[in-house]
């Protein structure tokens, strides 16, 4: 009987060499946060000195799309992109 010889593989770490035929894809963009339904979206904002918040509201029954608005003064939600701010009068903003 005769005894095939097997050479171990080399790790993959110390011989990988670059594959030039290998299709490398992108990693996939995140995604966007969405406002959620019925909930105003404010882009181009910021805050004021009094914590309301000035910025170009999209998706309002009371404004027209792309008007810039200054809400009255935030009482709960985060300052940062992607939350939901709500104000002292009870409106919500999602900011972009």
């Amino acid at each position: 009987m005769a005894r095939l010889n097997k050479a171990k593989a080399a790790p993959e770490a110390a011989t990988s060499k670059p594959n030039f035929f290998t299709k490398k894809t992108a990693p996939k963009p995140k995604a966007k946060p969405v406002a959620p339904k019925g909930v105003p979206s404010l882009s181009r904002w910021r805050v004021n000195f009094d914590k309301s918040v000035s910025g170009n509201v999209s998706g309002s029954r009371g404004f027209d799309d792309g008007e810039k608005i200054t809400t009255s003064t935030i009482s709960s939600g985060e300052f940062k992109p992607g939350n939901v701010v709500v104000t002292e009068t009870g409106s919500k903003y999602f900011l972009e």
